[in-house]
């Protein structure tokens, strides 16, 4: 049972660095590396936090609950990656692979999981529950900052999957447990004309019994 298991972790690590090698070094360009560099960055804690300061700010009422809640998912998220990075302390990249392509710092321990990856996928999935017109875009750059993190040599492929997994379970774990939003804004459309249907009638006195109304 225990060689099958050591097997099956020779065979996934085997498995992460072929991936690995096939976005690390099969794609490097320098275009790209700005590129990636960019994505990269955001997810970067302090940059995370001040854009959700911005969203406390600028967001109103339901802004400053969405950015409450994404707050709490992004430290829950960043918690859970910090202790299982210091559980598992699985070596980077770069004490494995010969060759790795590197864009900025060469980091050497705690790989998994990928923080920026989890964080990132915290904070798209409650973004996408309050604006979800913007959902496929914040999905979209979660998933670059993921693949910016092995172009970059720092995370193997393993590390971002499980990252994304973590930052999910986590936001939605979150956004069970926080209140809903309270309604903020007056109703529109065919609501309004209900609602303003409903007081007008609240308004009339029903007539008498046995007399006819008034016309």
């Amino acid at each position: 049972m225990v060689d099958a298991l050591i097997r099956a972790g020779q065979s996934l690590q085997a498995l992460d660095i072929a991936l690995f090698r096939s976005i690390n070094g099969a794609w490097a360009h320098p275009a790209l590396d700005l590129v990636m560099l960019v994505l990269t960055q955001l997810g970067l804690g302090s940059i995370q936090v001040g854009l959700l300061a911005l969203l406390y700010l600028l967001g109103g009422p339901a802004g400053r609950h969405a950015a409450r809640v994404c707050f709490i998912a992004f430290l829950a998220g960043g918690v859970a990656a910090q202790i299982l990075k210091l559980g598992v302390d699985r070596v980077r990249p770069a004490l494995v692979v010969d060759g790795c392509h590197f864009v900025g710092e060469v980091l050497r321990y705690h790989s998994f999981p990928s923080g920026h990856t989890t964080t990132s996928f915290a904070l798209a999935v409650v973004i996408s529950r309050y604006y979800r017109r913007w959902a496929a875009l914040v999905f979209v750059l979660a998933a670059g900052v993921g693949l910016s993190r092995v172009y970059v040599g720092v995370h193997f492929p393993g590390d971002v999957l499980a990252g994304a997994v973590i930052g999910i379970v986590t936001a939605i774990i979150c956004l069970r447990e926080v209140p809903a939003v309270p309604e903020t804004h007056p109703p529109h459309g065919d609501d309004a004309a209900g609602t303003e249907s409903a007081k007008s009638s609240e308004a009339v006195p029903a007539p008498a019994r046995g007399r006819s109304p008034a016309t």
